[in-house]
């Protein structure tokens, strides 16, 4: 693509997997432009972009030093996780049922399920939402994991809901 688009989609895409309410400043992304075309991987507005082995591919995810704090979910609720997650739980909350926090997956838990056949890249991981009960991991809607524990049997909602979408709002033709 000519400079002048690939330079517009590059800071969609960032401000969509950063979070950001603005795009990045236009010295800083021509720079990221730049480093892409020595095939240099690069961190700019909250997001890693790095290059797929053996691949012209670039995967472009959420750097996990920029994730913001964790929230709590009580049953019944939702949340803005990270200003790009909405999530919350379905039903009304049970006698005796605990709050779940949403807070990122991390890097030693994403190593434990890199293996398990799932088809989310490795560096993606640790910076997926995941729900805690206290030290307990309890799920990760992304990646499709529930726990069998108490209270996780109810409806998860998690949708990747940012404030810049990359596509912007659809329409319908009546």
């Amino acid at each position: 693509a000519p400079a002048a688009t690939a330079l517009r989609a590059l800071s969609s895409v960032l401000q969509t997997i950063g979070g950001a309410a603005y795009p990045p400043r236009f010295e800083r992304l021509e720079r990221l432009y730049h480093a892409l075309a020595e095939g240099t991987g690069f961190t700019l507005a909250g997001c890693r972009i790095l290059r797929q082995r053996a691949s012209p591919l670039w995967l472009v995810c959420r750097e996990p030093a920029a994730i913001g704090a964790a929230i709590c979910i009580a049953p019944g609720q939702r949340g803005v996780w990270d200003g790009r997650f909405t999530i919350g739980r379905a039903g009304r909350k049970r006698r005796g049922e605990a709050s779940f926090t949403v807070r990122q997956l991390g890097a030693a838990r994403a190593g434990a399920l890199a293996g398990d056949g799932r088809r989310i890249p490795a560096p993606v991981m640790p910076a997926l939402p995941a729900l805690w009960q206290g030290r307990k991991l309890v799920a990760v809607p992304p990646a499709g994991l529930v726990s069998g524990t108490h209270g996780a049997e109810q409806a998860i909602i998690c949708h990747f809901s940012p404030p810049e979408p990359l596509a912007r709002a659809s329409f319908a033709v009546v």
